[in-house]
């Protein structure tokens, strides 16, 4: 399984990866077309290459809002796009991070919630703000 490989030297040729002056330990991303999700009967399962061979290992949804969009990738919508997935172990614990993208309704409403802006300097005076 070359897939691994192939993505471990995109990141360390990559701008930032050539800038960097130690690694540490990266958790294992893999791209979208190497992940897989599976469901037999109420489990899911996620599969991925390993060097040898490709494992699936059955993993619990987090919250019950994330079920429907996971069918959504298993029945092959087309307005749903997979991404990255990431395993990450914490706490003694294993997590499959996976990114998906997909359009969301807009939301209409009168509540504004403030912006954090990072200082800047005026052009005449050179006060920070």
């Amino acid at each position: 399984m070359s897939a691994l490989a192939n993505q471990t030297i995109r990141h360390t040729t990559s701008c930032v990866g050539k800038k960097v002056k130690q690694y540490k330990c990266l958790p294992p991303e893999i791209n979208k077309q190497n992940w897989g999700i599976h469901k037999f009967g109420e489990t899911y399962s996620l599969s991925f290459p390993a060097i040898k061979e490709t494992k699936r290992v059955p993993v619990a949804v987090a919250s019950s809002h994330w079920q429907p969009i996971l069918d959504r990738i298993l029945s092959g919508d087309t307005l749903i796009d997979k991404g990255s997935a990431k395993l990450v172990k914490h706490a003694r614990k294993w997590y499959a991070y996976i990114s998906v993208t997909l359009e969301v309704p807009s939301v209409q409403t009168i509540n504004r919630i403030g912006c954090d802006m990072p200082p800047f300097r005026c052009a005449n005076e050179g006060k920070t703000i």
